[in-house]
């Protein structure tokens, strides 16, 4: 039986060492092949909010606040939805201690809002209330979830796509009107920083399974599909934003965890992961 085991992780490895070197030939091709004028805008404002994300290395998504207390990591993601229930100068104070810990560089906190589906069709109202509500709570900024939006976008065609990178334009620049350094991390559809007026705001990306969980829990993805997932990606990490990576693998599997943090790291992403109860 240890054999076995110790030929799975062998395997496991391998794959993983193929995995890494493929992409990183991958990423040299597609970054060599972006055209100047596909390039991020540079912007003085935008790189001095941006600075705030520069000391980046790890990262954590968080239930709530009280989970945050204990976390050392030095970005904070947490679920915005239970803060509705928490008195304004409580969060304000709550917040204040996670971005300073221990009196030191300010650690950016950013609290998680879903664009609803349909936002470009003006259902975008409610979130313009919640981000509202962040910037009240002093959070630096937000994860904005897009991915079920961009979804049905994508079906409905190129209007469709265009009305959602509108509204998602307007509800970061109305909230940069009360704060010039509020930080938009756009997670789940980094197919529409293609749009000029999403690619100009945001601050970086979030994405889920670009290495392994297309297929399942724990199981690689193929090479199409990890390509695939980088050619927005690269694009965006080329202009000097972030890119945060989530990977879902159990924590048996630490081989794979390791070497997939490796893939991440040479690709310049930041990667973390979330255990699941299968193995991987």
């Amino acid at each position: 039986q240890s054999k076995f085991r110790y030929a799975i992780g062998r395997r496991a490895l391998l794959g993983i060492a193929i995995v890494t070197i493929f992409t990183s030939f991958a990423a040299t091709l597609l970054y060599g092949s972006i055209e100047p004028g596909a390039e991020f805008v540079s912007d003085p404002e935008g790189a001095q909010r941006r600075s705030l994300l520069s000391g980046v290395s790890s990262w954590s998504r968080l239930p709530d606040m009280a989970a945050a207390g204990a976390d050392h990591s030095s970005l904070l993601v947490i679920n915005y939805a239970p803060m509705l229930s928490l008195k304004m100068s409580a969060t304000q104070k709550a917040v204040a201690d996670l971005q300073n810990p221990s009196g030191g560089k300010h650690r950016p906190v950013l609290a998680t809002i879903a664009m609803p589906v349909g936002a470009g069709d003006d259902g975008a109202t409610g979130v313009r209330a919640l981000i509202d509500d962040v910037l009240a709570r002093n959070f630096d900024g937000v994860f904005l979830d897009s991915g079920a939006a961009f979804a049905v976008a994508q079906k409905r065609g190129a209007m469709a796509r265009g009305q959602l990178a509108a509204a998602v334009a307007d509800l970061i620049e109305r909230a940069r009107l009360v704060n010039p350094h509020f930080l938009l991390i756009l997670e789940n559809a980094p197919e529409l920083t293609v749009d000029l007026r999403v690619h100009r705001l945001i601050d970086g990306v979030a994405t889920d399974n670009l290495l392994f969980g297309i297929d399942g829990a724990g199981t690689a993805n193929n090479h199409t599909d990890i390509i695939s997932g980088l050619h927005d990606l690269n694009r965006i990490r080329k202009s000097g934003r972030p890119v945060f990576v989530t990977e879902f693998l159990s924590v048996e599997a630490r081989d794979i965890r390791a070497g997939a943090m490796q893939t991440l790291a040479t690709l310049g992403f930041i990667g973390r992961f979330v255990p699941t109860k299968r193995a991987g």
